[in-house]
């Protein structure tokens, strides 16, 4: 049964929408698109009386535990990200002879040389002297450590390219850029490029209160979730939170969790006839033309050899018993969740399910690189995305997408109730 399912997965619903994904913005061009799944699960088993069919409880499916591997964060990284915040908000000031601060962006021309014996010897691939001046930001860390911190403080006004002023720094240990320089110390000549008599540098804000408020846009509300005395403390607890839980989606872990413990407390009185027909009828219909479009009957001399070596089988077995299996495990996962969606009450008017549906398509057109900077004009974008709304829908059929939805605030339902165990390396 698991090859078989795994030969579905690989065919099934989700992938002709992805393959469909844009990335050229022109509407009319015409690539190949696979073959629009079959509506085969009609109206009807939306609207069906599924507790005729089975009774669930809500124990097993508001009480999954989860495991998510989330990410190790220390302080350091709060406080680099939050770095990374202020200096997106610093203003610019008009400069005179200010002394280099965190955060200014200083236009240098540098020159670095090692000592031997007293001797300067300058080193390839350490100045950009006759070249344009390089646009540093201090504290970015771009430069080698110790170049950034070593400028803080100085008077660009007070050096210049002949007589610069010098930063020392210790290339680290293992330096794969210029092996030849790893662990040594060595000396920056740096000049500050100044432009009628003023150079460019930035205010940063302080992390205050009202700079989270009022510059950064949280409300008190948003920020209550998350502990601390002060606003500060709760930004901080929020960044903190934000860094692990980045890159990690839940729904990933709880997808292998959900399918099999939902029906573990599924006591199914009979399956809907039609129903399981239409699915058995599914499954062989894809495998079908999944041999005929991959001419594999080089291999099999028929149809029948093809799927008994799918299940596993000695030729001549009873391969449509295990079709019905299979059939039966897909069409009660589809009832569980429609049956909860209803038991939940989740099922969307027909207002809320239009606005969905056009949320999910655009998802799906951002996922294949399209954005309205493509496009010259708003009207451009929107006349592609209604179009792309009505290519799918005629492709795919209403059924497809009105699964897709359904099922969508059904396991995020399933997954906000869950237990979740956090799960560091």
């Amino acid at each position: 049964m698991k090859k078989i399912l795994a030969l579905m997965l690989a065919l099934a619903l989700v992938l002709p929408l992805a393959s469909c994904r844009k990335k050229d913005p022109d509407p009319t061009n015409t690539q190949p698109t696979p073959t629009p799944e079959p509506e085969i699960t009609g109206e009807d088993i939306f609207s069906l009386n599924f507790s005729e069919y089975l009774e669930i409880s809500s124990d097993y499916y508001k009480g999954l535990t989860v495991e998510v591997k989330v990410n190790k964060v220390d302080s350091e990284d709060v406080e680099s990200l939050i770095g990374a915040v202020l200096r997106e908000n610093r203003t610019q000031c008009d400069g005179g002879d200010k002394p280099i601060a965190e955060g200014d962006v200083v236009n240098i021309f540098y020159k670095g040389y090692l000592l031997d014996g007293g001797e300067k010897k300058y080193f390839s691939g350490g100045s950009n002297i006759g070249d344009d001046s390089y646009a540093l930001e201090i504290g970015s860390g771009a430069f080698v450590s110790g170049f950034e911190s070593g400028m803080i403080g100085k008077i660009p006004a007070d050096y210049s390219e002949s007589e610069p002023m010098i930063v020392a720094v210790t290339f680290p240990e293992k330096y794969p850029a210029n092996p030849d320089l790893a662990g040594k110390d060595a000396y920056f000549e740096v000049s500050v490029e100044v432009k009628d008599e003023k150079y460019r540098y930035y205010k940063l804000p302080e992390l205050t209160d009202e700079f989270i408020t009022d510059t950064l846009g949280f409300t008190e509300e948003q920020l209550s979730a998350y502990v601390g005395d002060t606003t500060v403390e709760q930004y901080r607890a929020y960044v903190f939170d934000t860094l692990k839980w980045q890159g990690v989606d839940i729904l990933e872990f709880a997808e292998d969790v959900y399918r099999p413990s939902v029906l573990t407390g599924v006591n199914v009185k009979k399956y809907p006839e039609r129903q399981l027909q239409e699915y058995s009828d599914r499954i062989i219909n894809r495998l079908k033309d999944y041999y005929d479009k991959k001419g594999l009957s080089s291999l099999y001399n028929t149809f029948d050899q093809f799927m008994c070596s799918q299940y596993e089988l000695t030729y001549g077995s009873d391969w449509k018993a295990e079709v019905l299996k299979d059939a039966k495990f897909m069409l009660l996962y589809d009832m569980v969740s429609y049956h909860i969606m209803n038991l939940e009450g989740l099922k969307p008017s027909e207002d809320e399910y239009a606005k969905l549906l056009i949320d999910y398509l655009d998802s799906e057109i951002k996922k294949g690189g399209v954005s309205p900077e493509v496009f010259g004009t708003a009207a451009e974008y929107e006349a592609y995305r209604e179009q792309y709304r009505a290519k799918m829908t005629l492709e795919y059929g209403k059924e497809y997408f009105r699964d897709k939805i359904y099922k969508m605030l059904v396991f995020d339902m399933v997954v906000n109730c869950a237990t979740v165990v956090e799960i560091t390396e």
